[in-house]
């Protein structure tokens, strides 16, 4: 991934360095068709895949799916599957992992990458494609 969202960066100072809680959020993978406002929480909003693309929605990423982080990364121990696309939804550029499972908050995002060569490659998500995101494929590294 990119990176974490100011957002994500302001609530994990807060929780250690002032002592405010901070509730382990849900979490939920969405694709975008840029990268404007991922990076702030802001404005990102037309560039996720409309929910008016057949079948979108984002996907869950339960607790149990993240390895334990070593080293300061963790990845998802498996695969992510998007739903089978009733049209087309676009040229998918970055995904990002939400807080919520409609609107909600950027809490990390990235550019959309090949998984065998790292590359970063967007994908055209026609009629019939299904979107997977393999096992270990998507990974937050803190650095």
């Amino acid at each position: 991934m990119s990176g974490f969202s100011t957002y994500l960066d302001n609530k994990l100072i807060d929780h250690v360095f002032s002592g405010v809680s901070f509730e382990t959020p849900s979490k939920y993978l969405a694709l975008f068709t840029a990268s404007t406002g991922l990076d702030v929480n802001s404005g990102w909003e037309n560039s996720e895949l409309p929910s008016t693309a057949a079948a979108y929605a984002r996907v869950e990423l339960p607790h149990d799916i993240w390895s334990t982080a070593d080293n300061g990364e963790t990845a998802t121990l498996y695969d992510t599957q998007f739903a089978v696309a009733n049209s087309h939804w676009g040229n998918v550029t970055h995904v990002g992992i939400m807080d919520s499972a409609i609107g909600g908050n950027v809490l990390a995002w990235g550019a959309l990458a090949n998984p065998v060569t790292g590359v970063t490659e967007s994908r055209n998500i026609e009629t019939g494609d299904q979107l997977v995101v393999r096992a270990g494929a998507l990974n937050v590294t803190l650095a």
